[in-house]
């Protein structure tokens, strides 16, 4: 007998879950997400409920909206179906926990995953082992079954390493990679990613992990545990996301250029493909209708595989662009019932993700709103 269970949401969208057992040793379908398209929020899912409690060292439970409104991003691990965030504040009084939080898409729960560590100020490792809390922007990739994490920003200014956060054992290791052949490790920026707002993406063809810091254009190899520096100067901004295409090979990053604290709207693009020496090219002149997007500070913007287009969401609204990188073109897609306003509009990243597997997206914008799923 089939059963199903069905939730009615309150934007009047239905989730559907599919309830059959398929015998023993055999996973359990996937629930069927927002079967009628639009938006849908996924009830009971805020971080709020998750926060550590305070103690004597800090006071986690009145610093924790940091893990969302300070610049933090998060990665989807399709392996387990689940958005994973991570961040905390960069201030003196911002949230000083490195606690990492995930959405399972698969029973719909919102858990901490970890407890949050003692943390020395303007100590890259902790006592523990683990990596000093940090403002994540765009630096989070999912490769390899885990998170990596490449530098954030920290009152003291930024961390120059790269840590990976394994999704099973629930474990950091800081990674301390090699870079170049005959890289000076005492000049910044020569030996591996430097600086604030790297923007950090799996290429799903090669495995490899493409980094772009404020300058410079790098690849990660995970193997051998090396940076290659790929190009020496390419400007971007900390304001700035991006996100992969497999298909044509490209690295196109949107969002504010900040220039004299001001948003100068930008969209460019990096080739990944060797045989083109790693181009660069400025779209901004070149696109039609993506300025909400390339208007907006660390906006949601992701590749959709099956599409073969990019998705990216202004930070709020009901409204989602889908560029075609082949026309440079924006098209407006609008659907009532998006996401509440957030505290602080201020910026997505990495929480607005494509689950290939249920051809939908997933965005969470507040630790007091419920995540969103949104089917085109």
């Amino acid at each position: 007998m089939r059963l199903l269970a069905v939730v009615v949401l309150s934007s009047g969208c239905s989730l559907i879950r599919d309830l059959d057992y398929l015998g023993s040793g055999a996973e359990e379908p996937l629930p069927d997400l927002c079967p009628e398209g639009g938006w849908c929020v996924l009830p009971d899912t805020k971080i709020r409920p998750e926060c550590p409690d305070s103690n004597a060292e800090a006071d986690y439970a009145a610093t924790c909206w940091d893990v969302v409104r300070s610049h933090n991003g998060g990665v989807y691990d399709h392996v387990g179906h689940r958005l994973v965030i991570w961040g905390a504040g960069s201030g003196q009084t911002g949230h000083k926990g490195n606690e990492v939080y995930a959405l399972s898409l698969t029973d719909g729960a919102m858990r901490r995953l970890t407890d949050p560590s003692s943390a020395p100020e303007c100590v890259s490792v902790l006592p523990d082992g683990t990596p000093h809390p940090r403002s994540t922007r765009g630096s989070l990739a999912f490769t390899a079954g885990g998170m990596l994490a490449v530098g954030g920003e920290v009152i003291c200014g930024g961390f120059d390493d790269t840590w990976f956060f394994d999704l099973t054992a629930l474990s950091w290791t800081n990674r301390a990679p090699l870079g170049p052949d005959g890289c000076d490790p005492l000049v910044a920026g020569t030996c591996h990613p430097s600086g604030l707002g790297e923007m950090t993406h799996s290429d799903p063809v090669t495995g490899a992990v493409f980094v772009k810091d404020t300058y410079r254009f790098w690849r990660y190899d995970g193997g051998s545990n090396r940076y290659e520096q790929l190009r020496d100067y390419v400007p971007t901004s900390y304001a700035q996301t991006a996100s992969i295409d497999p298909d044509r090979r490209l690295f196109v990053y949107i969002g504010c250029d900040i220039y004299d604290s001001m948003c100068v709207p930008s969209l460019g693009s990096i080739s990944i493909d060797p045989d083109t020496l790693y181009a660069n090219s400025d779209w901004t002149d070149e696109q039609t209708g993506c300025e909400p997007l390339m208007e907006s500070y660390g906006p949601g913007f992701v590749y959709d595989a099956r599409q073969k287009v990019f998705v990216g969401w202004p930070n709020k609204g009901d409204t989602v662009y889908v560029l075609d990188p082949a026309t440079k073109q924006c098209t407006p897609r609008t659907f009532p019932g998006g996401p509440p306003p957030a505290q602080m509009e201020s910026s997505t990243w990495g929480r607005f993700r494509y689950m290939p597997e249920f051809d939908a997206f997933i965005v969470v914008n507040d630790i007091d709103n419920d995540a969103y799923v949104l089917r085109l």
